[in-house]
Formats: C-alpha cells, structure tokens, sequence
C-alpha cells in the first residue's frame, strides 16, 4: 500500500491521505473476525492500532549493527527511534533533550560509565523506564541491574524476542506508577 499526502489530488479523504492500490486492499488484512472496515480508511485505521502511536524510543547500544537491526526491527512495528547513542554521555544528552517513551540499554557501554550506572540517572533525573538489552546475563550483572529498577531484561542474542510486547507492557507498568505516584 503507498499512502501519502497530497492534497492537489482528487480521490483522497479529508485528512489528505491518498490511497493508491486497489480499494480492497484491506480484506486481506489480518483483524478479527468482528471487525468488517467500509473503507480503506477505516482498515488503515486498524492496522495502524497494532502498532503504538508517538511511542519513541531510545537505543543506547555500543554495538552498531546490533544497534542497527534493533532499530529496523522497531520500526517495522511502528515505534519511532530518534536517537542511537553507544555513551552514556550522549544517551543522557540525548534523552534529556528529545525525552523519549522508553529507553533500551545495552549494560556494557563505551567509556567509563555503564549502562547500570547510565539507566539508574535516566530512571531518577527523568523518570522514563528503561529496558536492558544485554549478552550479560550472570548473576553480578543481574544484581547489580535490579536495583535500578528496569521495566525488563531481554538477553541477546534475541532472534524470537517479541519486542511489541515486551515493550508495551513496559509503557503499561510505567503509566501505572505514574497514575500511583500523582494519586
């Protein structure tokens, strides 16, 4: 499907989306069994409920293919990664700057400081929840890692990992606490 704003066009909606493809396009779309669209818009409207909507995420990762291919794999789900940095320097600008949904921490991290170190200030200074991303999964590392707090611990390599779902919950848990913490 090649959907884009172009409002010199004639057959687009009143949001100025423009559907290219065939009008059916959308029964072949995986939804369930309740739900029948009218109209592309409607179906567009359900695919794109999958995937979280102004969720931007954060990867601090030293490695940049693993970076890379985290990155991809996000966004083919529909999050938005503003920023990879393999510092906690540049992570702790870069958060403070763009204020993100969520952070994925990788613990072994160029420089002197690590990404416990790094995810325990973003957690106190910004308080956005903070996710590992780690091959280190031994039980120092782990005590260490709990006491920041982190709203998960995924261990690579991470070939059968749903992120989606690891993620979301994170958010969840992190708006429970924050609904807890203002009542």
């Amino acid at each position: 499907l090649q959907i884009h704003r172009d409002s010199s066009r004639q057959d687009h909606d009143p949001d100025g989306m423009i559907f290219t493809q065939n009008p059916k396009w959308f029964e072949n779309i995986a939804r369930p069994p309740h739900f029948h669209p009218r109209s592309p818009r409607a179906a567009l409207r359900s695919v794109v409920a999958i995937a979280p909507m102004n969720t931007s995420i954060v990867i601090v990762e030293d490695e940049g293919l693993i970076a890379l291919d985290l990155k991809k794999k996000l966004e083919l789900v529909g999050y938005t990664i503003p920023l990879i940095a393999d510092n906690a320097a540049d992570a702790l600008a870069g958060v403070e700057s763009l204020l993100p949904s969520l952070v994925l921490m990788d613990i072994r991290l160029r420089g002197a400081q690590d990404g416990i170190e790094t995810a325990d200030r973003i957690r106190r200074q910004f308080h956005i929840p903070v996710m590992f991303v780690t091959a280190h999964a031994d039980h120092d590392t782990l005590a260490r890692a709990k006491i920041t707090e982190p709203f998960g611990y995924i261990v690579k390599p991470f070939h059968s990992v749903d992120f989606r779902a690891q993620i979301e919950m994170a958010l969840w848990r992190h708006q429970m606490e924050q609904k807890l913490r203002t009542s």
